[in-house]
């Protein structure tokens, strides 16, 4: 990006010097006039959303949206390039460079009574942007049609307002929600646009036809197109323009008044400028030398959830299917921050020969030493019921993980709960007696440069971007202040620093590792409501909740086993169990039942229904 501005400023000084060096005969007048014009602009947005904005959205793509402007002209013409008639055009105005960004995304798939619906997000951004704008332009006459010319040059932007609104609304289903807001809306967020920049430069183009009114107003019909070749923010953000305008001109009588020279006036050499600078960092917590600290509280989020301890067979095999490899996968996910050996139990159904034990034994052995899973070497008695029940027969089919601690897969990471704001105060101190003293203050952080013009201020102030910081790693900045004085006398001073985040974990929260679901808290056997498994963890952090004064749902849940009576009264003495294991009082939590259906479609699905489910609710 650096590269295509300086080619596209090398290349405008090489085209403004052309006129400068061709001979031309003419006298050459100065028309001042207004512009207006209105179309479209090329929005190239390839991002979803701004630095430290919360947003679903991958990418905006490329989208058009409504455009005007409105410009001051001053003309000069006269000039030539070889035998082209050439004149010099400046315009001064102002420009929209925003517009509503907004795109459909696939979220899931939801079942809505007994169809399944795609979940549909609609992503709207609406983006304020207007700039004061300069223009210097070549425009090219035709010989053989001098009312016909086009026009190159740049547009120099001074992006003075740069706000943004943006929220997410489900379009579809009609009557959905989801599930962080309660509503049909979320990620709703509006200001300043993040790390917006101050300035944009384009290249523009155009063509135009002038039809003379009278002999000093024309009227001059026009289309124009720019290229943006800076980015409107800290992300991939282009905006390219087509209009088609309007522009009056007035060429004034000219006027030559006769002027005396002035006399020389001789002054005596001003003063030395003594030049200084005081630096402070406001918003950090601590310093040690260059490097500042700014602590970030932050939230843990730990995603768990609990493994079956369990590997299922067919019928007389001993041969592990897709669906048992994807089980010991997990399994041996899950065992890897246990230094303990856990035990196995194979076992078989009443059909089967007892060979099969030892068969099945060594086929879960070998392929979870092979993930790297410390296995005792000798199989564990599995517990059988005296009579099992003919429903549950092809559940004996099985070789059963026991381990001191239940088997949980585990993802954390932190998230900030406040956005950072670091800002740089420089305090000058100057000393000349030849008139004020104009401050040039260059800012460069992480890559990024910048350039302030002050007249004497007795404060000069910048933010540093906050992106850095929000991931994780610091932030070096620069600074260079140019004093001049109406002398003309200079002086430069300079500094640097480094901005370290440090996080600091107030409290964590435990999450469902598939986003939206209930955590296990423990699992029963078939008919049981004793405990097979219990996660201790996730029972702190429900007490600790409940003392919060938060709602606890206890959800006792069963398989499709049975009567639905039956069911239910099972499902709510496995919810109590969990109340009374839990020490809570039942005005602590609510309790709910859950029974299985015809989704279970997999022993894996069946007995992962039997045990208790715990859901944390704001009150």
């Amino acid at each position: 990006m650096k590269a295509v501005r300086l080619v596209a400023l090398l290349l405008w000084a090489w085209l403004a010097l052309c006129p400068s060096r061709a001979a031309s005969n003419d006298q050459g007048q100065f028309l001042i006039g207004v512009a207006a014009s209105g179309g479209v602009n090329l929005h190239d947005a390839q991002f979803g959303s701004f630095p430290g904005v919360q947003s679903c959205c991958s990418s905006f793509g490329t989208q058009w949206t409504p455009t005007v402007g409105i410009a001051g002209i001053v003309e000069h013409d006269g000039h030539g390039l070889a035998s082209i008639p050439i004149a010099l055009q400046l315009r001064m105005g102002i420009t929209q460079l925003g517009g509503t960004l907004t795109r459909d995304e696939f979220i899931g798939n939801v079942i809505v009574g007994d169809s399944l619906v795609r979940g549909t997000s609609r992503h709207q951004l609406e983006a304020t942007l207007w700039a004061v704008s300069a223009e210097p332009l070549l425009r090219f006459l035709l010989p053989t049609h001098p009312a016909f010319s086009f026009d190159v040059g740049a547009r120099f932007d001074w992006i003075v307002v740069a706000r943004f609104a943006q929220q997410e609304q489900l379009t579809n289903p009609a009557a959905g929600v989801y599930f962080e807001t309660r509503n049909r809306t979320r990620n709703t967020a509006s200001g300043s646009i993040p790390t917006a920049a101050q300035f944009g430069a384009a290249l523009s183009a155009g063509m135009s036809y002038s039809i003379p009114l009278t002999a000093r107003w024309t009227l001059r019909p026009e289309l124009r197109g720019s290229l943006g070749i800076t980015r409107l923010a800290d992300v991939p953000w282009h905006v390219h323009r087509i209009v088609a305008g309007i522009a009056f001109l007035h060429r004034p009588e000219s006027i030559q008044p006769t002027v005396a020279p002035p006399a020389p006036i001789v002054e005596p050499p001003p003063p030395p400028l003594a030049f200084d600078v005081e630096t402070r960092v406001l918003g950090i917590h601590r310093r040690s030398g260059d490097t500042s600290i700014v602590e970030l509280p932050a939230r843990r989020i730990e995603r768990r959830s609990m493994v079956l301890p369990v590997v299922f067979f067919a019928p007389q095999s001993a041969a592990l299917d897709s669906a048992a490899e994807q089980q010991i996968a997990l399994v041996a996910r899950a065992a890897q921050r246990s230094s303990a050996p856990i035990h196995l139990a194979p076992s078989t159904a009443p059909d089967e020969p007892d060979s099969l034990r030892l068969l099945r034994f060594r086929a879960v052995v070998e392929r979870l030493r092979a993930f790297g899973v410390r296995v005792a070497p000798s199989p564990i008695e599995a517990p059988r019921p005296a009579q099992v029940p003919l429903a549950i027969t092809d559940e004996l089919r099985a070789v059963w993980i026991k381990t001191s601690d239940p088997l949980v897969l585990r993802e954390s990471f932190a998230v900030l709960t406040s956005q950072p704001s670091v800002e740089v105060v420089l305090l000058p101190e100057v000393h000349s007696s030849a008139g004020p003293v104009r401050f040039d203050l260059t800012v460069a952080q992480d890559g990024r440069q910048t350039l302030h013009t002050e007249s004497a201020p007795a404060v000069m102030r910048f933010e540093l971007s906050p992106a850095q910081l929000l991931a994780g790693t610091p932030t070096a900045y620069r600074w260079t202040v140019v004093a001049m004085d109406t002398a003309g006398q200079t002086q430069q001073r300079s500094g640097y620093g480094i901005v370290r985040p440090e996080f600091i974990e107030r409290d964590t929260a435990l999450e469902e590792l598939d986003v939206g679901g209930t955590l296990l808290l423990g699992r029963c056997a078939f008919d049981a409501t004793t405990f097979e498994e219990f996660d201790t963890t996730l029972a702190a952090f429900v007490r600790r909740a409940a003392r919060a004064g938060k709602t606890v749902v206890l959800i006792g849940s069963t398989d499709a086993i049975g009567s639905d009576s039956y069911n239910r009264a099972l499902a709510r003495r496995r919810a109590e169990a969990a109340l009374e294991r839990l020490g809570l009082s039942p005005q602590a939590a609510v309790i709910e039942v859950q029974i299985g259906g015809p989704h279970e479609r997999t022993l894996y699905q069946r007995i992962a229904r039997r045990g208790v489910f715990v859901r944390i609710e704001e009150r």
